[in-house]
Formats: structure tokens, sequence, C-alpha cells
């Protein structure tokens, strides 16, 4: 019964909220780190304004429980988490923020998962992991969360499905012939 979650049409999967001095109440969202403790903490109030207390790098927040080897979907923030699960029914890591998609796409990499990082639109992609675009026609700045508001998680599906046919893995770019050659000399 959260403002923040009705109006963004998704459901608390876990979170707790708490009042604090200054944002009101607030949902609690825990940042985990590798080794599964809760290192930070993201706030959101009412209005939708967040905080982070704590780490926020190279930590996430976790729906649904993949199984070894599952692809799991890594998205920026908890209601675009939220709607890519719902969409796709398989898991989802928030990452808190675009910065952090490609370390926690590693942390996940590392425990034998296959991420697939979700950039919201006009994003970067991250290099080295398979990326899902927003449609062409998205907004920069906009999410799954809000293709799933405006057009329903019926058409929001068909769309993620599309996306996904296009996916694509961006190669690092080619190393310097200074790197080439001293990596040829180790």
């Amino acid at each position: 019964s959260f403002p923040y979650l009705l109006r963004k049409g998704v459901p608390s999967y876990g979170l707790r909220t708490d009042t604090d001095g200054t944002m009101g109440q607030v949902l609690l969202i825990p940042a985990y780190d590798a080794s599964g403790q809760v290192v930070g903490l993201e706030r959101i109030n009412a209005a939708g304004q967040k905080q982070h207390l704590g780490e926020k790098k190279n930590t996430f927040f976790l729906i649904g429980e993949p199984g070894p080897g599952e692809q799991v979907f890594i998205a920026e923030g908890y209601a675009t988490a939220c709607s890519i699960h719902q969409i796709t029914g398989s898991p989802v890591a928030v990452s808190f923020s675009h910065f952090n998609l490609g370390n926690v796409a590693n942390i996940l990499k590392g425990k034998g998962f296959k991420p697939t990082v979700c950039p919201d639109a006009g994003a970067s992609e991250v290099t080295g992991f398979r990326n899902i675009k927003m449609p062409d026609d998205a907004l920069k700045g906009q999410d799954w969360n809000d293709i799933a508001q405006e057009h329903g998680l019926d058409e929001a599906r068909e769309l993620f499905r599309e996306q996904e046919a296009k996916s694509t893995e961006p190669i690092p770019p080619a190393s310097s012939k200074e790197t080439l050659l001293f990596e040829a000399i180790e």
C-alpha cells in the first residue's frame, strides 16, 4: 500500500517501510554485496525521492531466486526491475544506478549466472554483457516500468521480446598497439 509502489504499479518483494524525520515515510530497499551482506540501503519516499545510505558500488537487490546458470536481468531501479520481473517471470537484480550495472553484471557472472543488462533509454550499453535496449521510440530516461505503465504488461511483454531478439553484446574497444605489445611481452 506504499504510495510509490502504487503509483509505479509494482509490488513489494519483501521490502519494509520506516519513518524518517526529513523524508517522512520511506520504502527500504537493502543493498547486498557479493557475499550476501547488507552494506547499504536505498530509501524512497512517497513522492519517489531517493536517498542511498552506505555502500552503493558493487551492491544489488535481487527479485526472484535464480537457479545455477540461469539468466538474471539487471536494471537500474527497483520499479524498473519489478516491471521486468513481471514481464519476463525471470529473476532481476536492482543495481541502484547506471554506473553500477556493469559491477552487478560482473558479480552475477562470478556467481555462475548469465547477466543481461537492461539500461534505460538513451543510456550507454555495458560492454562485455548482453544488453536489451529500450524500444527505438522510447524517450531518453524511460525504462521498462514506464513502458508497462503506458502500454500495460501484455504489450510491454511483446515489446520486451522484440528488443530481446535484437539484443547485443557490445565488444570492448580494441587494445592499443602499446597494450598489445606489453601483453605479447608478458
